[in-house]
């Protein structure tokens, strides 16, 4: 692989000084027993480090009108305790960005990756025009994960539910409060976070595949990501098309892989039944252990539960498939 296929480096530095989280004992990702966390989740609530993540604030008296007009879901289903998940697409159907969103007072938080915030923003204000809408990077507050069911007052934020296989909660509070509370306490690496998404089959969107997939062939729609019914956004004739007049030719899976080279989103997938030709790509991966990976993947429709997916070549270590926790319907 070479360096421009690695992840971000702000997808797995620690917190930058004089940041709240210096404040953490970070717990780094070696350190992690993913598994363990996942059982124990129920009777233990772990905070988990978002930094790589950027909070963005939308506001203003058109915000909803413009975000429903925008993204793919429906933003007027939206409640103020839980998290929506949303693509942004090009004319093309092709996603830019995948959103989580929730609200704030009487406007919302944006959630997605750094490495793509600044693009997102720059292309959402191209199309403001008249509207009273203001879009921009919210540095007074900070983000925080949480696995498990237990609160986190202590901060004096907002709580919103995420949708998992494992309860999952968004933090969002005042930076200051962060600092003050933290005292040392354990944070999780924001791969943990990464690794919950993967295991629930929601997939994400960094800058080197902005614009690789079609919502529908990460499973988006099914992971409560798409609204057929909400009305006209980006790429929506694209996206209405596969579903109302096709299927999807690529749907995502999840694997384990042994390899002892990095694995970034973007990297390339093959199959032994395609000719040993590039099939895919991986969407998403998080190491597990020693040279063990675990990984979200854009694979053919027809390879969804068999046929043998290579990482990197034709001759590259083999992906063992994981079970999705919904299923796929491989005649829609």
């Amino acid at each position: 692989m070479t360096s421009s296929q690695q992840p971000p480096d702000n997808q797995h530095d620690s917190p930058q000084n004089d940041s709240p989280m210096d404040s953490f004992d970070l717990i780094h990702p070696v350190a992690i027993d993913l598994e363990s966390i996942a059982a124990g989740a129920a009777q233990r609530s772990h905070l988990i480090d978002l930094s790589p993540l950027s909070l963005i604030r939308v506001s203003g008296d058109d915000a909803q009108s413009f975000l429903q007009g925008q993204f793919s879901n429906d933003i007027n289903m939206l409640d103020k305790n839980h998290c929506q998940l949303h693509a942004y697409c090009n004319p093309k159907g092709r996603t830019l960005a995948i959103i989580r969103l929730v609200r704030k007072d009487q406007g919302f938080w944006m959630i997605v990756p750094k490495d793509i915030s600044e693009s997102l923003i720059a292309r959402l204000k191209m199309f403001v025009l008249r509207a009273k809408v203001d879009i921009q990077l919210d540095d007074e507050y900070t983000l925080l994960g949480t696995a498990g069911e237990a609160r986190h007052d202590e901060f004096g934020g907002v709580s919103y539910r995420v949708d998992s296989v494992v309860a999952r909660h968004l933090i969002i509070a005042p930076s200051k409060n962060i600092a003050a509370h933290a005292h040392g306490s354990p944070l999780h690496h924001c791969d943990l976070w990464r690794w919950l998404d993967i295991r629930s089959g929601i997939p994400q969107v960094y800058a080197q595949t902005a614009g690789a997939f079609i919502p529908q062939t990460i499973n988006l729609e099914l992971v409560d990501g798409v609204s057929f019914s909400k009305g006209c956004f980006p790429g929506q004739e694209i996206v209405a098309r596969i579903k109302y007049l096709g299927k999807p030719k690529q749907r995502l899976v999840i694997a384990k892989v042994e390899s002892s080279h990095d694995i970034a989103p973007g990297d390339e997938i093959y199959s032994a039944a395609q000719s040993g030709q590039k099939s895919g790509l991986v969407v998403d991966a998080v190491k597990t252990g020693n040279s063990q990976f675990q990984l979200s993947a854009m694979v053919p429709a027809t390879m969804v539960e068999s046929g043998d997916l290579m990482l990197g070549s034709a001759a590259g270590p083999k992906l063992q498939r994981i079970g999705l926790p919904y299923d796929i319907n491989l005649e829609q």
